[in-house]
Order: structure tokens, then sequence, then C-alpha cells
């Protein structure tokens, strides 16, 4: 990767390799994180849709009858 300076600001530049290894296309936005050893995670962003699809897969795990309290949760 190298940082190039643009009129708005820095960009990464990604080789070929780490593009074709993430399915990357010109526009797609990635998030970027440092992790606690200083090393940079990419990872693409999921899009609404995907987003929602990752969070049904949780529907129904609960036990039925499970009420969230929101005091009991945060009591001390």
């Amino acid at each position: 990767m190298q940082i190039r300076k643009q009129p708005d600001g820095l960009a990464v530049t990604l080789s070929d390799d780490v593009v074709a290894q993430l399915g990357l296309k010109e526009g797609d936005t990635l998030e970027a994180r440092v992790t606690a050893s200083g090393a940079v995670e990419l990872t693409r962003r999921a899009n609404r849709e995907k987003a929602i699809e990752r969070l049904r897969a949780f529907r129904g795990l609960l036990p039925d009858g499970f009420v969230f309290d929101r005091e009991e949760a945060n009591a001390r």
C-alpha cells in the first residue's frame, strides 16, 4: 500500500493483489481498524441489505417470553 497526497486529503493505493483478494472495484468503501499490535485491518463496509441479513440470523435465538429489562441490565 502507498499513501499519496490528494487535494482534499490523503489516499491509500492498494496493490492489484490486495484488490483481487478483497474482490474490490472502484467506488467500494472500506473500513480501516488499527489493532492493539498496530496492524491495520481492512474490511469491506457492508451495505444496508447485507447488514440486515446478518442481523436476521439472530432471529428466534432468545427464549420464549424473554423481556429485556433495562433497569436490571444496568443495576450495580
